[in-house]
């Protein structure tokens, strides 16, 4: 059943996504660590068994390899920009999650930038495998996010539906801006 919470709502989309497609051993990616709530959902998820994480600030680190402790996963978290990912991750991605914006309850200047964040979208659609899957949240509600939000959603519409189904979620019946949700599939 869908919630309120648009993060909620991705997290059963992709538990949903996950059993439908029944491949196991995955590799996932957290492309934006912030307080580790991604992570520690991906790290749940018993098909996943290699992990990486990327931020640009050490407290989101921290704070996430606090959510993961004694795991018998592949887990990597790595405190360098998620444009960078090819000199992380080889060979293919089957999940990825980009929650963008800034790291809750820390400096919010720091944000992530429509510059990199289109690259790293580009490098991960790339590296996709067959029925892989890319989530994107993205929150227009300040200056850069809105930038961000519309860049990405004019990038996505240049991917032809025979390769990729990609899906944007938003909620249309609130006045302020919301976070608003692009699931990417590669087709098989």
């Amino acid at each position: 059943m869908l919630s309120r919470n648009m993060t909620e709502n991705l997290h059963l989309l992709i538990e949903q996504h996950l059993k439908m497609w029944g491949k196991q051993n995955l590799t996932a990616m957290d492309g934006t660590l912030g307080n580790g709530h991604d992570l520690e959902f991906l790290h749940r998820q018993n098909q996943v068994q290699h992990l990486y994480g990327f931020d640009v600030q050490q407290q989101a680190l921290d704070a996430s390899g606090a959510k993961i402790v004694g795991t018998n996963k592949e887990v990597r978290l790595i405190l360098d920009s998620h444009h960078n990912l090819e000199h992380y991750i080889e060979g293919e991605i089957d999940l990825a999650l980009f929650n963008l914006g800034y790291l809750p309850g820390a400096d919010k200047s720091i944000v992530t930038h429509t510059e990199t964040t289109l690259v790293a979208l580009e490098k991960v659609m790339d590296k996709l495998s067959d029925g892989g899957l890319l989530a994107v949240m993205t929150y227009p509600g300040h200056e850069e996010g809105r930038k961000e939000h519309e860049h990405i959603e004019a990038f996505l519409t240049t991917y032809h539906v025979r390769e990729y189904s990609i899906l944007h979620l938003n909620v249309k019946n609130v006045k302020k801006a919301c976070p608003n949700c692009f699931l990417i599939i590669r087709k098989s």
